[in-house]
């Protein structure tokens, strides 16, 4: 059984590094430093669907609606917050979708925001690194298959931003660690 997790694990992160790498080559790719430790305490959901005012805000937002997805396979909100071009973001999600359309589930609290810490930011555009918490949990890939668990981890991620009339969608995500 362990091997069969480290496999299916290994393959799993596989996939989304590459995913990562592909979309990380653009003459922009971020070099991140790690994040600043903040004092506050991770956001709850809220009950608003009022867009991000910031991008720290947006990030927070993007990864409450990522953790809502992984719950019902819902994508509509984390998807509003997506650029529609962000091939990095389309390596998380569309597996999501994925699990979800082939009878499977997630059973995890998904990503929890540590620490978020605004890089830079001109008028259209910014990028924040944070300190992500991957919850540990069991994902059942499809209808009938085996759970496939993984135990809590610690990240370190880039999320680069671009602001639209429909506000600040993310358009780059880049894991540093």
């Amino acid at each position: 059984m362990i091997g069969d997790v480290s496999r299916t694990r290994a393959v799993l992160v596989a996939l989304l590094l590459s995913t990562v790498g592909l979309a990380g080559c653009t003459d922009d790719d971020p070099e991140p430093a790690p994040p600043l430790p903040t004092t506050e305490a991770p956001t709850s959901p809220s009950a608003t669907t009022a867009a991000p005012e910031d991008p720290e805000e947006t990030v927070r937002a993007w990864v409450e609606a990522r953790n809502a997805a992984l719950q019902d396979g819902d994508m509509a909100a984390v998807r509003s917050l997506t650029s529609p071009t962000c091939r990095s973001c389309a390596g998380i999600l569309d597996p999501i979708e994925t699990v979800y359309k082939n009878g499977g589930h997630f059973e995890t609290a998904g990503w929890t925001v540590q620490a978020a810490n605004l890089k830079s930011q001109t008028d259209k555009s910014a990028t924040v690194s944070t300190g992500l918490e991957f919850a540990e949990g069991r994902t059942v890939p499809e209808a009938g298959a085996k759970p496939v668990t993984y135990e809590a981890e610690k990240h370190i991620v880039v999320f680069k931003l671009r602001l639209t009339n429909d506000g600040w969608q993310v358009r780059f995500i880049g894991f540093v660690s």
